[in-house]
């Protein structure tokens, strides 16, 4: 009995270490080594862009939550009463630009200081003041 069983082993064991590294599978097509790694190892699951894994948590954890209001909410900070612009042409081109762009720009920032159109933010009211419609435009 343990003659039998020992040359199982060992014939199990001379066709395990037998392969040649250039074998060819079923089909005729060398077969791949796995031994050698041609890409950077993969360090966890990478979902695809538009895959949520966790979209019903999500959406679940949205219906649970208390509808809010809308609007916006004060919390008791500071504000920005008024603001000071400056217009920033970038690249290389803008340095020898014949056009209306630039000035044209300047204009409707130096138009917006005390306009209609900058009223419309005068609601709003901070602890260090109230929003104006006056701004100042410092050039390009």
């Amino acid at each position: 009995m343990k003659m039998r069983l020992l040359s199982l082993v060992l014939c199990a064991t001379g066709i395990a270490f037998g392969q040649s590294s250039n074998a060819q599978g079923h089909d005729g097509k060398p077969v791949e080594d796995l031994n050698n790694q041609t890409e950077p190892p993969m360090l966890g699951i990478h979902w695809s862009r538009d895959f949520m894994p966790n979209s019903r948590v999500i959406e679940d954890a949205k219906a649970a939550r208390s509808r809010g209001n809308p609007n916006m909410v004060y919390h008791g900070g500071k504000i920005m009463p008024t603001a000071v612009t400056q217009a920033i042409f970038w690249g290389t081109s803008w340095g020898s630009y014949t056009g209306d762009k630039i000035t044209g720009m300047d204009s409707w920032y130096l138009g917006f200081n005390g306009s209609d159109y900058a009223k419309t933010a005068d609601e709003y009211t901070g602890s260090n003041g109230q929003v104006g419609a006056a701004t100042t435009y410092e050039g390009h």
